[in-house]
């Protein structure tokens, strides 16, 4: 008969008298590569930086549609590892040839006469922005975007927005 999976781990093995083996508590790699064994059942893993950015995401697409502004009443998004034609950009901008730095973070496209497609990049925005940071990094990527594809201030769309 095969074990029963909900079952409960073993105990660990005492730890030696002479200091080697397994020692008492210690359950995480020295080396920082994790967990020795599988997960309790019901233990959660931490988040990763994807999960906390998708999450940002949907957050920011939530908030956009919100707003009840004419032109965002469908808002979808987008997540692309990096920007097409990156090194262009970068170069572009080094030499001030574009004053569009947020272009590098995202850019949004409209969809019919009432609906906005965010497409944000993954790589740009997890790099320079703070984890703590990310929704409101997010937000304002996407929040701009939508405003430049509709031609307007991002006043117009969130008047909370940019207030302290």
């Amino acid at each position: 008969m095969p074990a029963d999976p909900l079952a409960p781990l073993p105990p660990l093995p005492p730890a030696r008298r002479d200091g080697r083996g397994p020692r008492p508590g210690l359950r995480r790699d020295v080396r920082g590569r994790g967990l020795r064994h599988p997960l309790p059942f019901g233990a959660r893993a931490g988040r990763g930086r994807a999960d906390a950015l998708m999450d940002a995401v949907e957050k920011a697409v939530d908030r956009l549609a919100g707003l009840q502004a004419p032109g965002l009443r469908r808002v979808a998004a987008r997540l692309e590892r990096i920007p097409d034609r990156l090194d262009e950009r970068l170069a572009l901008q080094r030499a001030r040839a574009v004053a569009d730095e947020e272009g590098l973070f995202g850019r949004a496209e409209r969809d019919g006469a009432d609906g906005v497609v965010i497409t944000l990049f993954e790589r740009p925005l997890t790099e320079s922005a703070d984890p703590a940071d990310l929704e409101e990094a997010v937000y304002a990527v996407a929040l701009s975007r939508c405003a430049a594809a509709l031609g307007v201030d991002p006043q117009v769309l969130d008047p909370s927005w940019g207030r302290a």
